[in-house]
Order: C-alpha cells, then structure tokens, then sequence
C-alpha cells in the first residue's frame, strides 16, 4: 500500500508511528540517538541479557527516532540548544531575580554565567555547563530550589527580555521539585508554535513539549534518552554520548504545496512526511475532488472548518 520503494526500504515494516499528543503536563526532556548510536546500543544491551522492558534500559531497538509536531493549538516547547552568548544573558537574569529576592546567588550560576560567556567554542561551552548541571548533585539541587523560588515571587516585567524562558523554568520546578531539567531549560530555545506550525527533531536534539494539543509522527522506534523532567531512568553517560550540542535555531517545519494542491510537511527524514487536507463546506457540497498523496509512508489528517453538531 506505501509502493515499492518503501517496502524495498522498510521492508514489512511500518517506518512510522504517528499520535495525537496531548501534553497536559511538561513532559520529559529527552534526545533521540543517530541510526549507528542505536544500532550499537542495542546490540550492547542484548549481549548484556538485558532485559527490553527493563527501566534502566535505553535501547529497546536498533533503529533512530526523528520526529516532528504539527500544533492543532497553541503548542509549547523546549527544542535544541540556543546560543552559548544568549544562554549567558538568561543566566545573568536569573542571578538578579536571586539577588533581587535577598538570596546568596548560587555558585553554580554564576560559573554558569562565566563558562558560557568565554570565547571557547560553542558546542563545548554548552556542553561544559550541561553536564555540570546534569550531574545532578546536592550543590546542583540547592541551586535549582533557590533559582526557581526566586523566579516564581519576581515580577515579570523583572525579567525581560527572557520572561517566557525563565517563567518556564519556575514552573517546572513547580512539576519536578529540584530537577536538574529546569535550569538545563535555560540553555535550550523555547518554542510557541501556533496551530498549523511544526517543528522536526533530528537525532541528538534535547527537547520536551510543555502543553499542547498536535499530531506527532516518528519513525518507528522506542529509543529515549532522558535528561530530566522525569522520574523514570536517566543514563548520564549514554545521554552526554547522544546530546548534539552545537546550538541550531527552532527547526521550524513550513508547508511545500504540489501542483495538485497538496500541502506536505516533508522534514529531512525518509520514513515520513504528513499531509494536512482541509475540507470546507463549500469543497463537500460541490463534490471537488480531494487528493491525498499515495504510496508513500504519508500520515494524512484532515481539518473541517464547518462547525461541530451541538
């Protein structure tokens, strides 16, 4: 049904899952590994016995897991590291609602503020404070208590220009008390997309989706590595070895249109593109011919503009 091609490719296999995600809460903050990281590790873990549905398992097969989000609504995001500079200046505003709420800054911002201020390059600047903040010991937890407790009493006016970015973090302090992921948030973009935007997260991207109704498509595989946010397992080593840390802008995914008038979001991936078909009243009525795209590994949905029965 997908075409030659893709069963050539893919063989039996269906190369993608799609949802509907519906992000009530913050979810975890997450990267996925390259085709050749997940290969290898799975093969690691098999040799090792261990067993798939084991918590502390990381690779529960051999295959990559780009994905993209299409918002239905209003979609909040964390996705891929801003600029080590800009990153700076987040912090630095962060030490002043501190300063400003009568605490002793933590060591670990101010160090933060410096290391990725200096002139080295900028993956290794971001790289140098992610894992010093994902180490997650006690000198890291006092620092996130005391940063998120100043964040939540300042007024946001106080903490332009980075207010979304540092509101953010005292809310998910609010979710998981003292995790390392609320000041890792600091160091990665952050993402409001209006319904019709997506976004594509390649391989080594750290992101978490925030809130949010989309259509979430992947290619099929259930390797996550996480980095905070959550309560399940969470390799350190494993997760530094995936991270990609150069800094990349929000990886904002626009419609191409055929000349059949299909609107396809194509990210860079080959296991998937979507196809969004907008049906109105008018189109139904008149009996227009609608063309999905075929053969090809193609998740389509539709949209209705004609209102709901009551």
């Amino acid at each position: 049904m997908l075409g030659r091609e893709t069963a050539v490719a893919y063989g039996n296999s269906l190369p993608f899952l799609a949802k509907v995600l519906a992000a009530g809460a913050p979810l975890s903050l997450q990267v996925h590994p390259t085709r050749e990281q997940a290969a290898a590790g799975f093969a690691a873990e098999e040799a090792a016995a261990l067993d798939r549905t084991a918590p502390e398992r990381n690779y529960r097969d051999d295959n990559h897991k780009p994905e993209m989000i299409f918002a239905l609504t209003p979609f909040e995001a964390l996705c891929g590291f801003r600029e080590p500079d800009e990153a700076a200046r987040v912090f630095r505003t962060a030490v002043r609602a501190v300063q400003a709420g009568g605490a002793e800054v933590p060591e670990l911002l101010t160090w933060a503020v410096s290391e990725l201020s200096s002139g080295h390059d900028a993956a290794d600047r971001l790289q140098s404070v992610f894992r010093a903040i994902i180490s997650d010991g006690e000198d890291v937890r006092e620092a996130v208590r005391l940063t998120a407790g100043a964040l939540a009493g300042s007024d946001p006016e106080n903490l332009e220009p980075f207010a979304k970015e540092l509101s953010t973090a005292a809310d998910l302090n609010a979710y998981y008390p003292e995790d390392p992921g609320v000041l890792l948030s600091l160091l990665l973009n952050r993402a409001s997309l209006q319904p019709g935007e997506a976004v594509f997260l390649p391989a080594g991207n750290v992101h978490a989706y925030l809130s949010g109704l989309g259509i979430e498509v992947m290619a099929s595989s259930d390797n996550v590595l996480r980095g905070g946010l959550t309560p399940k397992h969470v390799d350190v080593a494993e997760l530094l070895k995936t991270v990609d840390f150069r800094p990349v802008d929000i990886p904002l995914l626009s419609a191409v249109h055929t000349q059949m008038g299909q609107e396809l979001y194509r990210p860079p991936f080959g296991e998937f593109q979507l196809q969004r078909i907008e049906l109105e009243q008018r189109a139904s009525d008149a009996g227009e011919d609608i063309h999905p795209l075929r053969q090809c590994p193609a998740p389509t949905f539709r949209c209705c503009r004609t209102a709901p029965p009551s």
